[in-house]
């Protein structure tokens, strides 16, 4: 499958931003623009250093990676959490690099289904998924229901049909 990328964080003004990249290859496409070391990590470990342009060595910014091998992500394959300052227009240059790197943006829920895909979760984890990114205030009841889904936590909820 081809590499993903996206920023997982919404937009706009913050501290931190985070952007997901997943798909095999992915830790070598970012370690050609990342100066700490991403290719002997353990998985659930975090890398520090430079993402910079490869193009013309201009930095961007000091980022923290996460890393986490094939198998043991969300998604199923190799994956990265890049943790950058929460500027848009880093963010926007990050993103830039990666697509110019080879990745591609990821579609609205395709990290998602690439886990649904590669087993990690079943369908009503996928749909409660949805719902835990799209709850407001006064679906709190949906939100303790789409957890318990994610979670595999029996719920002592009764609904009502009718």
């Amino acid at each position: 499958m081809k590499i993903i990328a996206s920023p997982a964080t919404a937009p706009g003004v913050a501290g931190v931003s985070m952007i997901r990249i997943s798909g095999g290859g992915c830790i070598d496409l970012v370690q050609r623009c990342f100066t700490g070391r991403l290719k002997k990590k353990e998985s659930h470990s975090i890398a520090y250093g430079r993402f910079f342009d490869p193009m013309d060595g201009r930095q961007i910014d000091e980022i923290m990676i996460g890393v986490f091998h094939h198998g043991r992500s969300f998604t199923g394959e190799e994956s990265l959490e890049l943790w950058t300052h929460g500027s848009p227009y880093i963010v926007k240059e990050t993103m830039r690099v990666l697509l110019d790197c080879g990745a591609s943006m990821a579609e609205p829920g395709e990290f998602t289904m690439r886990a649904f895909l590669n087993g990690r979760i079943d369908l009503s984890q996928a749909e409660a998924v949805l719902v835990c990114v799209c709850v407001c205030e006064r679906e709190r009841v949906s939100l303790t229901l789409a957890v318990r889904f994610l979670t595999r936590t029996p719920t002592s909820v009764t609904l009502k049909l009718g």
